[in-house]
This record gives structure tokens, C-alpha cells and sequence, in this order.
């Protein structure tokens, strides 16, 4: 018996266009951004990373971020709550 597997490749080529948080055909302005840290390692530099840049080259105000108690146990519902009502945008991420 012959299984067929398919492989998809995660990763996007650069396009020589804007990135999609300047690209002005969004009716919506990218204001708040919200990173939910997993609590693995190393994921609070990935995120320290992307919020200089989402504040200082992509025009967004003000970034939040949450860490939640485990990698292996879902956001509280409050946090996500909180998250969905004060974000335009959330990251959800993962370290290691």
C-alpha cells in the first residue's frame, strides 16, 4: 500500500512590495499589537525584537504582552478576553 504525504513549506518569499502593516488597502489601521508568551525559553527575545520594530517602522502604538503559566496549559479565558477586547493584532508564541 502506497501513502502520499504532502509537505508544506512554512516560510513566504520577500515580495519587493510593503509589508502588509504598511500596505494601505487594510481598512483598519494596525494600532495595538497583543504577544501571548508561552513561557518557553527565549521566546521574550523573539518578542522584543518584533515590538521595536512594530513600534519604531510599522506605525503601531502600543504593544501588550501576556505570558501564560505553562507552554502546556491554554491562555486563561480572562487573558484572552482582555487580549481580543485591547488588540488589533495577537501573536501567539513559542520559544525554545
Amino acid at each position: 500500500m502506497t501513502k502520499t504525504v504532502t509537505l508544506f513549506n512554512p516560510t513566504a518569499s520577500k515580495k519587493e512590495s510593503s509589508t502588509p502593516l504598511e500596505n494601505k488597502a487594510y481598512e483598519h489601521q494596525i494600532q495595538t499589537v497583543g504577544f501571548i508568551d508561552n513561557s518557553k525559553p527565549n521566546f521574550n527575545f523573539l518578542a522584543d525584537e518584533l515590538e521595536t520594530l512594530l513600534l519604531t517602522r510599522l506605525g503601531v502604538k502600543k504593544v501588550i504582552r501576556e505570558r501564560k503559566n505553562a507552554a502546556s496549559l491554554p491562555a486563561p479565558a480572562e487573558m484572552l478576553k482582555r487580549m481580543i477586547e485591547e488588540c488589533d493584532l495577537i501573536i501567539a508564541g513559542s520559544g525554545d
